[in-house]
């Protein structure tokens, strides 16, 4: 009996996180633990770093210098790609975001297989308006 061997490896599935906060960077993580290098991770952020928001009043008493709360998310991209990248719109049927990156301002499109919305909330009061 012949066996026919593809020398093509098969297509990783493509994750792509948009936000890198707590939930972004999390998620991140634990998506990176379980694929590892089966799967192809971007994260995409507009800043290129993660603030530990909890630790700001440190800051502003002067105990802590900003350094001390801010870390490169670069650094939590083990086996994922980091993004530095403004999103610009997310097509849902055809399964891509556009973004804008940073550093070139050149519009990229992204096509993904599985999406996660980690790019926090903004807050909403009532009567925020007016004042």
């Amino acid at each position: 009996m012949i066996r026919k061997f593809s020398s093509r490896s098969p297509r990783k599935t493509k994750i792509l996180i948009l936000g890198g906060g707590f939930a972004g960077s999390n998620v991140l993580r634990e998506i990176q633990n379980k694929f590892g290098n089966n799967a192809e991770i971007t994260l995409i952020s507009q800043d290129n770093f993660f603030l530990f928001t909890p630790m700001l009043p440190e800051i502003s008493s002067g105990m802590l210098h900003p350094s001390d709360i801010s870390t490169p998310i670069r650094t939590f991209c083990k086996t994922a790609t980091f993004c530095h990248a403004r999103i610009l719109s997310i097509d849902l049927e055809n399964k891509a975001v556009s973004v804008i990156r940073i550093f070139d301002q050149k519009e990229t499109m992204l096509e993904y297989d599985y999406l996660i919305l980690a790019m926090g909330s903004k807050d909403n009061f009532f009567g925020n308006v007016k004042h």
